[in-house]
């Protein structure tokens, strides 16, 4: 039997949900409305971005037929409780947080909206890319983690931390064996692909992050850098230990503001990297807003 979805849209963004996820639709459009204007921002678009439509499902069996239906993308592990969203163009599924496997994600407010922020990440890139096939893996999941700001989360900096000082660091060569979600080396590229576009936005700016995202035809990051892909690697892991000895206690995100490693000091900005601003008064559904307009 076929699900019966409802359907929320304003401001070029659509939010398709059951009636169990209407708690979660006003969340998903701001969250994903504040994302597009980040990411509008930091990528310095001139032009209004495509509408993007998000599906927002109610159930694992339903996850992986959207997926699969809908994106047109075949997913090398079904039913894999860790992935809980998945972007195609301008098409977004996302796996309602009733559904997610508590031994993997747990829900809060601000895990979501790093989520959706992320998986934005993704659709701005593909969008901007000229061959989004040719990405290193690395690359794109550190820079999804890195402008999300789910680097800031416990699991994710206890791993790097953890990593610099046992000398466990990982190689580009073991994060450019990743070629689909299963492999143990895509892992790598969650844990330490955020540190090197870290590394890489902070030595060359951000500009040279967005031109990597428009000019990388051929996945070849170090040609963008001019730089070798040995160099970029060696400065990468002589800058890691500055990373680590920053955070000791490792700083929690701060509103307004973003930790500059390079400097060992926060730097307030008028809009900090993958923090967007909370504007959430309510959890009202798209209904009530309805009916609070007609009144």
């Amino acid at each position: 039997m076929a699900t019966a979805y409802r359907s929320f849209a304003l401001d070029s963004l659509t939010v398709e949900y059951t009636d169990r996820d209407s708690e979660f639709v006003e969340a998903t459009h701001q969250d994903l409305a504040e994302s597009a204007r980040f990411l509008t921002d930091f990528f310095e678009l001139k032009e209004a971005f495509p509408p993007i439509r998000t599906i927002l499902v109610p159930d694992r069996v339903e996850f992986d037929r959207c997926v699969k239906e809908i994106l047109k993308i075949g997913i090398d592990v079904l039913s894999n409780p860790w992935i809980v969203a998945a972007p195609q163009r301008t098409d977004l599924v996302v796996l309602s947080p009733l559904a997610w496997d508590p031994g993997t994600w747990r829900y809060s407010p601000k895990t979501y909206g790093r989520l959706l922020l992320h998986e934005a990440t993704h659709i701005f890139e593909e969008y901007l890319s000229p061959n989004i096939e040719a990405a290193p893996m690395w690359w794109s999941e550190g820079l999804g983690v890195y402008l999300s700001n789910q680097w800031t989360e416990d699991k994710d900096k206890l791993r790097v931390m953890e990593g610099i000082q046992n000398k466990t660091i990982a190689t580009l060569a073991d994060m450019e064996a990743a070629r689909k979600l299963s492999d143990a080396a895509t892992k790598l590229c969650f844990v330490w692909g955020w540190t090197l576009v870290m590394f890489i936005d902070q030595r060359y700016g951000k500009r040279m992050t967005g031109r990597i995202v428009r000019e990388c035809a051929d996945g070849d990051v170090f040609r963008v850098l001019q730089t070798s892909r040995e160099s970029l690697e060696k400065e990468w892991k002589e800058w890691l230990p500055s990373l680590y000895n920053a955070f000791p206690p490792f700083p929690r995100p701060i509103r307004g503001q973003f930790w500059s490693a390079s400097a060992c000091r926060c730097t307030v900005a008028a809009q900090p990297p993958g923090d967007v601003r909370r504007r959430r008064t309510s959890r009202c559904t798209p209904e009530n807003r309805q009916r609070r307009s007609e009144s």
